[in-house]
């Protein structure tokens, strides 16, 4: 059952950005993405849980949820869904998906602020629900 709605924001009619990072995925990702998610939005008091942390500085308002895959070689890719939650309300929206890679976010973090802030300001985007393939 899920206690939190997901939403992805579209920052242009038709453009869902982390939809297509999903798409461009290998299956592993994919399910490592999806059990991340499932797990956050089951979770009624998701601020306690590790895999979520909330971001500072400029980015304050912005979450990251971690989503960890292991290859077959053991090599670790650190993903991480960024989003933010709606206060007054269970929604929490995903502006994009980002690679963390030796501190630096692909892409960057600078990009879901600037979603978050235009979403919230009214000037650009709408949010739909997040649909898991």
């Amino acid at each position: 059952m899920s206690i939190w709605r997901l939403m992805d924001y579209y920052p242009e009619p038709g453009l869902n950005p982390v939809r297509d990072w999903y798409e461009e995925q290998e299956e592993d990702v994919q399910a490592e993405f999806d059990f991340a998610l499932r797990a956050f939005i089951a979770n009624e008091d998701w601020t306690e849980a590790s895999e979520v942390l909330a971001l500072g500085g400029r980015y304050v308002g912005l979450y990251e949820v971690c989503i960890e895959v292991f290859s077959l070689d053991d090599r670790e890719t650190h993903f991480r869904a960024i989003g933010a939650w709606r206060q007054d309300s269970r929604n929490f929206i995903l502006f994009l998906v980002s690679e963390l890679s030796e501190g630096q976010y692909e892409p960057p973090l600078e990009r879901a602020f600037e979603r978050k802030v235009a979403w919230e300001k009214g000037k650009k985007g709408e949010i739909y629900d997040h649909q898991f393939y």
